[in-house]
């Protein structure tokens, strides 16, 4: 079970990043 919090976890902040990422690109650029 902890196996898949922590996957569930790590794939949520991923997608955070690359969101944030996206945000700030269309922003900055």
């Amino acid at each position: 079970m902890d196996m898949v919090v922590g996957t569930a976890v790590s794939f949520i902040f991923f997608m955070g990043i690359a969101l944030i990422a996206t945000l700030a690109e269309m922003l900055f650029a």
